[in-house]
């Protein structure tokens, strides 16, 4: 069995909306692979298009207690079959991903942010397969059928979740690994 190994540049970004001066960050987003056996890609799961998980800019008070999160983000991974990468009849595949940084949270089951003087403390990412099943980094997610002649979304959903009250503004970047155990 092969294994792609991909950095996941999923950048999660958000940054606690102010009230003035009107100021802001831009964060620029990018990674350098080698490939792999298939094409993989990070997509929009409305219109395929490759796209970074935006989760949005929720207010500090949204997270009045630990565990409070924000409305879940649908993200995909996009497996394309093509002369390079063959896809027999009937493939099931799962996905694991990791942290970067150890994981984080009351129960070490949240990918942690970016950490830097900017960033909040007080967050972490919840990611959930197809099942709605949380995954905690290096868990395994539900198999996806993969087809063997167009390209194959699978379904994954993201959010912020709250690690310790109060949550201080700051911003919500994080990095996370994924692996896609392909035939």
């Amino acid at each position: 069995m092969k294994i792609a190994i991909i950095p996941l540049a999923l950048a999660f970004a958000s940054t606690a909306a102010m009230a003035a001066p009107a100021t802001g960050t831009i964060n620029f987003y990018g990674a350098v692979t080698d490939g792999g056996p298939c094409p993989i890609e990070v997509v929009d799961p409305d219109s395929g298009v490759p796209a970074r998980v935006e989760l949005g800019h929720p207010y500090t008070s949204h997270f009045k207690n630990v565990g409070d999160k924000t409305e879940p983000r649908q993200f995909a991974l996009k497996i394309t079959p093509n002369s390079e990468c063959s896809i027999p009849s009937g493939t099931e595949v799962d996905v694991t991903f990791n942290a970067v940084g150890s994981p984080v949270g009351p129960a070490n089951d949240l990918f942690p942010l970016v950490a830097g003087d900017t960033s909040t403390p007080d967050l972490a990412i919840s990611i959930r397969d197809k099942t709605d099943t949380r995954l905690a980094p290096g868990e395994t997610s539900a198999r996806y059928l993969l087809d063997e002649l167009a390209p194959t979304l699978m379904l994954f959903s993201a959010h912020y979740e709250a690690i310790s009250t109060p949550v201080k503004e700051g911003s919500a970047l994080a990095n996370v690994n994924f692996v896609v155990n392909l035939p």
